[in-house]
Formats: structure tokens, C-alpha cells, sequence
């Protein structure tokens, strides 16, 4: 069965199930996972810090941090992350650098939380989809003229 995450969303699954995530512009998307338990979430972060307005999952302080409690709950210990995305979409825009600003925040909260980085592809100026094969712990990322696993 194939999982579907929207923005500012996250979900949870097991193998042979996939997680997949479409529309990573400026966003990030993390997956984080516990391959001797087969078990992995993934989290489409929209903006870095939690400004206390709507939905605690689209900020990267606030959403990884519950997507990891809900991991911990069902009896991961051995948590790594994968992550994709941060890209510099709009010309217009590069003094605002949402991209470069959410990789940074999820990089710093992951150090906080002593979950090892082990995977990226993040930056550029194009959009990305990703999809996690939980069996196998590969992502597999496409976006315009590249296909990518890690």
C-alpha cells in the first residue's frame, strides 16, 4: 500500500508499505525510520520554526520532533533519517531562502535528537517527489530531468 503525505502532513507505516510525498519545492521532506523494526514515518515540512498558528506538523521544530514521539511510541529505538528537498524555487525570492532555511532547522533538530543523518538530496532550484520503500530503506527521488535513489 502506498501512503500519501500532503503538506504539512506526516503519516506512519510498515513493510512492504510506501510513503510518498509530491510538491518539494522550498519544502522538506524526512523520513526517519528503524529498519530492524521495518517501521518509518515521513513528514512534508512547509516552513521551519512554529510561529503557534495552525497546524504543529509544517514547521520542522514542532513536526519532526511529534513524528518522532509517534515512532518512540510504537517501539523504534534505532531512528536514522533520510531527507530531500530545500530547493531555491523562485528567482525572485533568493534573499528569503526558504529552502536553505528549512534544511538548516531539520539538520539542527535531528542533532538535537540524536538521529543520525545518514542520506540527502537537498538543494538546487527544481521540485522533487519522493516515495520510501520501507523494506528496503531506499528513497527514491524524481523531480524534472533526475532520478535519484539514496
Amino acid at each position: 500500500m502506498e501512503t500519501s503525505i500532503g503538506i504539512g502532513e506526516y503519516a506512519v507505516a510498515i513493510a512492504p508499505d510506501l510513503l510518498k510525498t509530491v510538491g518539494l519545492g522550498s519544502c522538506v521532506g524526512v523520513v526517519l525510520f528503524d529498519q530492524g523494526m521495518q517501521l518509518a514515518g515521513m513528514i512534508h515540512v512547509m516552513l521551519p520554526k512554529n510561529t503557534g498558528k495552525g497546524n504543529a506538523s509544517k514547521y520542522a521544530d514542532t513536526g519532526i520532533r511529534i513524528l518522532l514521539e509517534e515512532l518512540r511510541r510504537r517501539g523504534a529505538k534505532r531512528i536514522v533519517a533520510k531527507i530531500a528537498g530545500g530547493a531555491q524555487m523562485f528567482a525572485t525570492l533568493r534573499t528569503m531562502q526558504m529552502g536553505l532555511k528549512n534544511v538548516e532547522e531539520v539538520k539542527q533538530v535531528l542533532l538535537e535528537e540524536s538521529v543520525p543523518l545518514i542520506a540527502q538530496d537537498v538543494g538546487g532550484n527544481s521540485g522533487r517527489t519522493i516515495v520510501f520503500h520501507i523494506d528496503s530503506a531506499q528513497l527514491h527521488i524524481t523531480g524534472r530531468d533526475m532520478s535519484l535513489i539514496i
